[in-house]
């Protein structure tokens, strides 16, 4: 199993267990409140870099902050709970990453922001062929649809300055498995959650396989 950097999940629930501050269930949703134009995400991954570890709580909120576009006198509470949320976020998409490594279904696994990715979380490989893993979380997804979803991730991350890459791209989400509640309120997805977007992977790449190796019979 191969990753550039990684935290493993279970030391990801250590330090959220010392997390001061639960996931805010009124969570700002105005995506441009704050860090409309910072790749947040992107800035925590290098911070966990940097650090060796997983940041705690106060330490990426401060990272943060420092970064916000509002000035510190225009900032609300309504701020602060946007950060708490990006928080928490990252740190469900890092236990994410770590299932996927910890899971050995896959030859390697990276996070998009190491290829500058703005249409997936996460880049792995099967038999050398390269797919791309987005993960979601709703709490209905009738009432909060597909396209909505993915129109937000795209626009989000494009108005960041990231790049589109054309492989094929799945998605991981608790629409049909639920997420279980970790430290600090933040939904989780589990080890079942990998094994099914493996799946959906592996009926993919054998189906790409199948199609190779017919039209080479057909040269």
């Amino acid at each position: 199993m191969l990753a550039a950097v990684w935290v493993g999940p279970e030391r990801i629930l250590r330090v959220l267990e010392s997390c001061p501050f639960s996931y805010p269930r009124r969570a700002e949703r105005e995506e441009l409140r704050g860090w409309g134009k910072v790749a947040v995400f992107d800035g925590l991954f290098r911070l966990m870099v940097e650090k060796g570890d997983f940041p705690g709580a106060d330490e990426a909120v401060k990272w943060m902050l420092e970064r916000c576009e509002l000035p510190e006198g225009e900032r609300d509470e309504r701020v602060l709970r946007r950060a708490h949320k990006l928080y928490l976020d990252f740190a469900r998409e890092m236990h994410a990453m770590g299932l996927l490594i910890t899971s050995g279904l896959f030859d390697c696994v990276q996070y998009r922001t190491e290829f500058d990715m703005a249409d997936m979380d996460f880049v792995v490989t099967l038999d050398g062929v390269w797919y791309g893993i987005q993960s979601a979380m709703r709490p209905d997804w009738k009432k909060n649809g597909w396209t909505a979803v993915k129109d937000e991730r795209r626009e989000r991350r494009v108005r960041q300055g990231q790049r589109t890459w054309m492989v094929q791209v799945f998605w991981m989400t608790n629409e049909r498995i639920p997420h279980v509640r970790g430290p600090a309120g933040v939904w989780l997805f589990t080890p079942r959650h990998v094994e099914e977007v493996h799946a959906e992977i592996v009926k993919a790449h054998a189906a790409a396989v199948q199609r190779r190796v017919a039209g080479a019979g057909a040269a």
